[in-house]
């Protein structure tokens, strides 16, 4: 069963280092998984609640939809659903918003990485209303 985290969420970009940040406000932080080009931040509840794209730009541009630096400076609301599976893997399924001209663009990237350590498999989703 899939447990639901509602809260409000901000949004960082830090344009000179290419990283993109979300993060789910007042929430108590445990640890941290690195993975790759990821950083994903989970609470005491074993939430995912943060994630750190590092290289935003390059890692989330497809073959649909080349994402710039520029668009990442305006991103607005976004959602985050995690799962960890029985086996060891993470699912992100990250969706949010950025403008382009005077049009908003839908990214919706899903990610999957093998966990190096051992974590209870669950299911979580964050839903963030509003980037501040």
């Amino acid at each position: 069963m899939k447990r639901r985290l509602k809260g409000k969420g901000e949004v960082d970009y830090d344009y000179a280092h290419d990283i993109l940040h979300f993060k789910v406000k007042d929430r108590d932080y445990w640890k941290s998984l690195e993975l790759e080009n990821l950083v994903v931040d989970l609470d005491k509840e074993r939430y995912v609640v943060g994630l750190q794209i590092f290289d935003a730009s390059a890692f989330l541009s497809s073959k649909t939809l080349r994402v710039t630096k520029m668009m990442l400076r305006d991103v607005t609301g976004w959602t985050l659903d995690a799962e960890i599976t029985e086996d060891g893997n993470l699912i992100l399924k990250l969706n949010f918003n950025v403008k382009l001209r005077n049009k908003t663009i839908s990214c919706s990237p899903s990610l999957v990485r093998q966990l190096t350590e051992h974590l209870p498999a669950s299911a979580s989703e964050a839903v963030c209303l509003a980037a501040s």
